[in-house]
């Protein structure tokens, strides 16, 4: 699952962006409900660890927000990271069924 926000930077060193912060999910077999595992929550909440959590700038506006944004790799990294190192850590969660949403294109702001 993930969320995506505009971030805007007041900062000459960073640009504004358009920002996807992503956590582990797994398919619960039984209900169908995407679930994220029990161990990445703080202990008796339902807040994920900041661990957890993945974040990647889609587009940045380097050149200021009157001009197009410059887009990233980050969500086809985020893919492979998904493939090889969530995956293979939780191999009881995952069957054969993992499917991925892919973000064609970003609005400005």
């Amino acid at each position: 699952m993930s969320a995506i926000q505009f971030i805007r930077s007041y900062s000459s060193t960073r640009s504004s962006c358009w920002e996807a912060t992503c956590e582990p999910v797994y398919r619960n077999a039984e209900t169908g409900q995407f679930l994220v595992p029990a161990e990445e929550h703080v202990p008796d909440s339902k807040v994920i660890k900041a661990t957890a959590l993945q974040g990647y700038a889609l587009a940045e506006y380097r050149e200021g927000l009157e001009k197009d944004p410059t887009y990233l790799p980050w969500v086809e990294q985020y893919v492979t990271h998904f493939r090889q190192i969530v995956v293979p850590r939780y191999p009881s969660l995952f069957g054969s069924e993992v499917s991925f949403i892919t973000l064609s294109t970003i609005n400005h702001p």
